[in-house]
């Protein structure tokens, strides 16, 4: 079932038809308010019968809906680990971390590509969750095991502390100021959480002390907190129901990103960092930012790596050094050998003469 992207904040003039405020105490206290009935019927025992929970032949209340996206840059589609995808309507995006004004939106997709249900998030106290019923033939009821099903809002007045609660079958007026009066039933106020954590978490979702940042993975979870659907109200613990967890994936490691980050003095090189050092015409702050045989220089205001000059004109001249050293020698030994050749001659005569001719 589509949702429209935003659940109107409803504002009520002085010369509106404004609802009249009705007992919240006393329906938050009754066992059989619509809240609760709803929550009966799509979480029986705090399981949830949308999400694939629903098909675990042993579900766990409290169990985690883990999934993963594919790409850290794109937060569209999050597949679950038991099967099934969470649609956003709106990628989030983690340059800016935070729910949008329009709110985020999101479709449950089954293992079997159907749709149990649909959710959108504006704030605590602003949001809505549809669960899409089993159809039945006419004349025949529902089972146990099938879900009624609907949609539950809840719509903070804008600017008061007055709230729309709308179940499936009616909708109610209330102010919550009225909860000094009964804080035994505060806990179980209708509330829904959505938490974007962009980094900190391992591969299970829990937070992690390893890794940059504190860990590797980030998180989008939505949950909704729903009476207990057993037991007195008074001092109770609601039934949180997380519908997804989503983990983002790690950013790639620094030095790689591609982005200069950290201590680097350019983009994933220099900088007091396990990064290469950056080459020729690339951004620096000390010598040592740059690679072998360069240095930092400023150029039209900025340190740039450069090809160290003195070192070329010192290489040069030591080259150069070193072929007059050679030519030299090699002028001294020829030489020597001619002295010595001479010598050998008159010594041997005509046989030295005849040994040279031969050679």
């Amino acid at each position: 079932m589509a949702l429209p992207s935003v659940v109107a904040v409803v504002v009520y003039g002085c010369s509106s038809d404004e609802p009249k405020i009705e007992d919240l105490c006393g329906w938050l206290a009754d066992p059989e308010n619509c809240y609760r009935k709803f929550a009966e019927d799509i979480a029986p025992n705090g399981i949830p019968r949308c999400t694939n929970l629903a098909l675990d032949p042993n579900p766990v209340a409290g169990t985690e809906q883990i999934g993963g996206f594919q790409s850290r840059e794109t937060l569209d589609n999050c597949f679950l680990a038991s099967g099934g995808i969470i649609k956003f309507g709106m990628p989030i995006d983690l340059k800016m971390p935070k729910v949008p004004a329009e709110g985020v939106t999101f479709t449950f997709v089954n293992a079997d590509e159907s749709e149990c249900g649909s959710g959108l998030f504006i704030a605590s106290d602003n949001f809505k969750i549809t669960i899409n019923g089993d159809t039945v033939p006419d004349g025949q009821m529902l089972t146990e095991a099938q879900v009624a099903g609907g949609t539950y809002s809840l719509v903070r007045t804008g600017g008061r502390d007055t709230v729309t609660s709308t179940c499936p079958t009616e909708g109610h007026y209330f102010n919550l100021d009225q909860l000094s009066k009964c804080p035994e039933y505060t806990a179980i106020l209708p509330k829904a959480e959505f938490d974007i954590v962009t980094g900190g978490l391992d591969e299970n979702g829990n937070p992690s002390t390893c890794g940059s940042n504190g860990g590797n993975f980030g998180a989008l979870t939505f949950a909704v907190n729903y009476p207990p659907t057993t037991g007195d109200l008074a001092n109770a613990q609601p039934n949180r129901i997380e519908y997804f967890k989503c983990l983002i994936p790690p950013p790639p490691a620094m030095c790689v990103d591609m982005i200069q980050d950290g201590l680097e003095t350019d983009v994933d090189c220099g900088g007091k960092t396990g990064c290469d050092r950056c080459p020729v015409g690339v951004k620096c702050i000390v010598d040592s930012d740059c690679a072998g045989g360069l240095i930092c220089v400023s150029s039209q205001g900025i340190k740039k790596c450069a090809i160290d000059s003195s070192q070329t004109t010192s290489s040069s001249a030591a080259s150069s050094s070193a072929s007059s050293s050679a030519s030299s020698s090699s002028s001294s030994s020829s030489s020597s050998a001619s002295s010595s050749s001479a010598s050998s001659s008159s010594s041997t005569g005509s046989g030295t003469t005849s040994t040279g001719a031969c050679m």
